[in-house]
């Protein structure tokens, strides 16, 4: 599953497995209701829904709305945005929220506490603190 979802103004989604006689396959019933919340999508996998660009923006099942022209674009900004950041917070966030969605509360909890004590010793994290005091943007490194 991918950390931000684009998709073209023009672009169309359905799920036909139902009309197939199928249940949803590659971690959709997973990876879909973690998107859209479990009721709406049970209600486009089992309905065979087709939704336009902006409602499944609206659905959640994209993050960003983007003229076909402008996709590689808008996703290369992201990712070099995120590259010049502090990337092992960024691995850090990812592996806590999902053993939360995974393991529940308390295992969220404990893990957010063995995450944070990792990366308080990161030179990222010094960074990002003396930047913050200091008033100016910071310069992470990914250590």
């Amino acid at each position: 599953m991918s950390d931000f979802v684009y998709g073209s103004s023009q672009a169309k989604f359905t799920s036909a497995f139902p009309m197939i006689g199928f249940c949803a396959d590659s971690g959709s019933t997973f990876s879909l209701p973690a998107r859209m919340g479990y009721a709406r999508a049970k209600q486009f996998l089992m309905l065979s829904e087709t939704l336009d660009a902006p409602a499944a923006k609206a659905a959640g099942l994209i993050d960003y709305l983007v003229e076909p022209d402008d996709l590689f674009a808008a996703a290369e900004a992201t990712a070099l945005k995120l590259a010049a950041g502090p990337t092992r917070a960024y691995g850090g966030i990812k592996r806590t929220m999902l053993t939360g969605r995974l393991q529940g509360l308390e295992a969220l909890l404990e893990d957010e506490i063995q995450e944070l004590a990792r990366l308080s010793t990161s030179d990222d994290a010094w960074e990002g603190m003396t930047a913050f005091a200091a008033r100016r943007p910071p310069r992470f490194t990914g250590r």
